[in-house]
């Protein structure tokens, strides 16, 4: 099985678009990318939009190959980045929009859905069901949110071949608990996907940081886990390792490797959203306002 990181945070914008290749099939999981549009009071340069610009060229080629589409949830931007005519022929596997979704991003799903049915090989709504294609096996959680209290809830997946395992889970934040922590741990994944704690708000905002690694390191404590990608929220701080150096220390007595996307696609860090500041001031654009 192969795992490619498409787009992601550390590669210079918010996304965890990613492809899998194993013997039978090309998995493309959550395509959106996009741009925070306000943060530190300023807004994106011009290498943000070229990096995204880059990014989603990437991803429209990856998907013309893929031959199934997964959406663990439905941010705007999944929808964007899979306009029906590039579906022809595709089997998508969907989180039921009835469930555990806003009025309009339901509305707007339906409307896209209704578009994607006269042109799609299959769709399917997949939560808490397992599907193969092939040998390759996979499994979809029931929908999850780092708490009780998020409506727009997410699935997590499972994609199995032979004796490998990759675990995929997005927008919690890094809350393994619960029915989230049961789920990677019945897996017993080799490689894991999270998107890490939020620790780039204030210090009263930063969600239970030590709970969260607690709960990290009861996954690399109960699994199998060879590496864990971190990314996504937890690296819209350009100090978040610092923050979780307790969790590394535990992987490194562990063996897991614990890297972001763009480490394990071999490529330099491009926190540009945490460095927007920074970057404009070097830029000379820093007394500029948001508009």
């Amino acid at each position: 099985m192969q795992i490619t990181p498409l787009a992601a945070e550390s590669l210079g914008a918010r996304s965890m678009a990613t492809f899998i290749e194993t013997m039978d099939t090309r998995i493309l999981i959550d395509p959106g990318i996009w741009l925070m549009e306000k943060r530190f009071d300023l807004r994106p340069l011009a290498v943000e939009h070229w990096t995204v610009e880059k990014m989603s060229r990437r991803v429209q080629l990856f998907l013309e190959s893929a031959r199934a589409i997964v959406l663990t949830h439905f941010h705007p931007s999944q929808i964007e980045a899979l306009p029906p005519e590039s579906l022809a022929d595709k089997t998508l596997f969907i989180k039921n929009p009835n469930q555990y979704t806003s009025p309009d991003r339901r509305n707007k799903v339906f409307a896209w859905m209704s578009e994607v049915r006269k042109v799609a090989k299959d769709l399917e709504f997949v939560d808490n069901k397992v599907f193969r294609l092939g040998s390759t096996r996979i499994e979809f959680s029931k929908p999850v949110a780092e708490n009780p209290d998020i409506y727009n809830r997410v699935l997590q997946v499972s994609v199995q071949e032979a004796d490998s395992c990759f675990v995929f889970s997005s927008e919690i934040a890094g809350a393994c608990h619960g029915n989230i922590l049961d789920f990677i741990c019945r897996q017993n994944p080799d490689m894991l996907y999270l998107d890490g704690p939020v620790t780039y708000r204030q210090q009263g905002e930063i969600y239970n940081l030590d709970e969260k690694v607690s709960a990290l390191k009861a996954v690399i404590e109960s699994t199998s886990l060879q590496k864990m990608i971190l990314d996504h929220h937890i690296c819209r701080d350009f100090q978040w390792r610092h923050k979780i150096e307790p969790l590394f220390k535990v992987a490194q007595d562990r063996g897991v490797i614990i890297q972001t996307a763009a480490e394990f696609r071999g490529e330099p860090l491009q926190l540009l959203e945490s460095r927007r500041k920074q970057l404009h001031e070097e830029t000379g654009l820093a007394h500029l306002p948001y508009e």
